[in-house]
């Protein structure tokens, strides 16, 4: 991983990092750690942590998903929130519009959309989503 390198985190990396018995929990502590230790500035966006929060709040109980909410919107969590506006949220309709893989979300072609905006690498657990990158 390169140095202060701009990641854009998917939601599947904070619900496998904030919730233990996620089979993918490992993974996701030990990409946690390596970018953290390449001092990656890390990235994701409002439509991601809304996936993200109602996912644990699914799968890990609502004391994990507030945990979640608590770092994150923090001032002295370092991760940088993108918003979606009206431009990036066409964008990702007409990505939407053009992807035929069924199991790719509008929720992820608006990570590809911002990733692409922003210059970013994506970090997701999701394979299909890493290919369109």
């Amino acid at each position: 991983m390169q140095k202060n390198r701009a990641v854009f985190i998917d939601a599947n990396i904070f619900v496998a990092l904030y919730n233990k018995s996620d089979s993918l929990h490992n993974r996701a502590t030990e990409l946690w750690t390596v970018l953290r230790g390449a001092h990656a500035k890390l990235v994701t966006s409002d439509m991601v942590l809304s996936e993200a929060l109602t996912v644990l709040r699914l799968r890990a109980g609502q004391k994990h998903a507030v945990i979640f909410g608590k770092i994150v919107f923090s001032k002295s969590h370092s991760l940088k929130i993108v918003y979606m506006n009206e431009n990036s949220m066409k964008r990702s309709y007409r990505l939407f519009q053009k992807v035929t893989k069924k199991d790719i979300s509008f929720v992820d072609c608006s990570v590809l959309t911002l990733a692409k905006m922003y210059k970013l690498k994506i970090a997701s657990f999701d394979k299909t989503l890493l290919k369109l990158e």
